[in-house]
């Protein structure tokens, strides 16, 4: 069959290229074992000049694997280039300075003060910080912000509204007490008010 010819004419080509890999492999591994004893005597000479041109200094050290253990080996760096090290002196510096300053403050009888948390802010008419783009809270001398807010409706919507609200409350869709009838009813005494009282500029 085809299909039988072209598995494994797959699987020829496949074994073909996994045995080619691995002579691959052994030819880097085998060139890497050559020159090995070169690199280290390049690494070796190369580190005693930067030894020469940095005398009594301190080089920084790393774990490297060789011959089945673990060795600790100096590289071309100073420790006070290191950035690492470098962190880990300032960090130790900032503690004991710490500390004895603590030391001092309880040889003097002196107690620390004690340390400010957080807390939000109780005014939320004023911005924290310059950045926020929230809008502030209104806010009114001697009393609370009011719980009310002003909407502008269409007096043909707010008929409708109405008149299906009490469509509804007859066939037993809704009730006395239902939210939506409290809603309505609220809208039409406010349009009631200000049909009584008229409107801020006058007109009525």
């Amino acid at each position: 069959m085809i299909e039988d010819k072209q598995r494994e004419y797959r699987e020829r080509v496949l074994a073909e290229i996994e045995r080619n890999k691995e002579i691959q492999k052994e030819k880097a591994k085998k060139r890497y074992n050559e020159k090995k004893d070169l690199r280290e005597l390049k690494r070796v000479l190369k580190l005693k000049e930067f030894k020469k041109q940095n005398p009594n200094k301190k080089l920084v050290t790393r774990l490297v694997y060789k011959n089945g253990e673990w060795e600790r080996i100096e590289i071309c760096q100073l420790e006070e280039d290191n950035i690492i090290i470098q962190e880990k002196k300032a960090n130790k510096e900032k503690w004991d300075r710490i500390n004895n300053w603590c030391d001092k403050l309880s040889k003097a009888n002196i107690e620390r003060k004690p340390k400010r948390y957080y807390k939000p802010p109780q005014d939320l008419s004023v911005h924290t910080h310059s950045k926020c783009r929230v809008p502030v809270f209104a806010k009114r001398k001697g009393e609370w912000v009011s719980d009310k807010i002003k909407i502008e409706l269409k007096k043909e919507t707010i008929k409708q509204s109405a008149s299906m609200v009490d469509v509804m409350m007859a066939n037993g869709s809704l009730y006395e007490d239902h939210p939506l009838v409290i809603l309505i009813k609220e809208i039409v005494d406010e349009c009631l008010k200000i049909k009584k009282g008229g409107k801020k500029d006058g007109k009525r």
